[in-house]
């Protein structure tokens, strides 16, 4: 999957961030944005996302073997639906424990089939939660992103010692482990993550670049919001106020 924008332009609160913004991923690179505050990191991240408006120009991700507009502008299929979001709120509910919020993330971003959602009401959490969800998402059949378990996700970022504990006990690092186990448990091919880093101690950022690393070479694309060098392949795009 390529990730492709052409003379994007970004307005809000009737003030324009950026425009004329062109660029496209390189397979198996990162794109790193960088800037000072407020020149618009974030809000390419979240227009790319759909969580804003595109004021001008297009995005879309485009498969790289047959040039084919898969979500996007260009297709009828919405790019959010290809991208995990990873923003400065960790969307935790506090009195959920970590299992059960995982779980919860997973059935709702990966559509899970209802005999699973019934399983889910009968029996204990962790008897479903070795068990890989099943995906209807369109970029599944093309992909070889692949999703993982829920407990086999916290083993991954360090917090299956933990999967019955509510997450109003976690510290800030933990809460910021749990929101990169979500980015496992369902594959899309498009990770958007903004100041990743932020509460995780040395430990916490080697997993983090570690996921992304494996994402990439498994044929994902990641934009990240960040002011520090990435310890991984990356392209930088250099965001300024004015930028046009």
């Amino acid at each position: 999957m390529l990730l492709r924008a052409q003379t994007l332009a970004c307005i809000r609160a009737d003030r324009l961030l950026f425009s004329g913004l062109t660029f496209a991923s390189e397979t198996g690179r990162a794109i790193a944005l960088t800037g000072p505050n407020g020149v618009g990191k974030s809000s390419l991240l979240r227009l790319i996302a759909g969580l804003l408006p595109v004021h001008a120009g297009t995005v879309e991700l485009v498969d790289k073997r047959s040039a084919v507009v898969v979500a996007g502008n260009g297709s009828e299929m919405p790019l959010g639906q290809y991208c995990h979001y990873l923003g400065h709120r960790d969307a935790l509910k506090p009195s959920m424990s970590v299992i059960e919020t995982l779980l919860f993330w997973s059935s709702f971003l990966s559509k899970l089939p209802s005999s699973f959602q019934e399983q889910a009401q009968t029996q204990p959490l962790r008897a479903f939660a070795t068990a890989a969800p099943t995906s209807e998402s369109h970029h599944a059949e093309s992909s070889s992103l692949a999703a993982m378990p829920a407990l086999a996700a916290l083993e991954q970022v360090g917090l299956a010692h933990l999967a019955d504990l509510p997450c109003q006990l976690l510290s800030a690092g933990q809460r910021r482990r749990l929101t990169l186990a979500r980015l496992l448990v369902v594959a899309r091919p498009l990770w958007l993550l903004d100041e990743p880093t932020t509460a995780l101690d040395s430990a916490g950022q080697d997993i983090l670049w570690q996921l992304c690393a494996r994402h990439l070479d498994a044929g994902g694309v990641i934009v990240v919001a960040t002011h520090a060098p990435l310890p991984i392949p990356n392209t930088v795009i250099a965001l300024d106020r004015g930028l046009s």
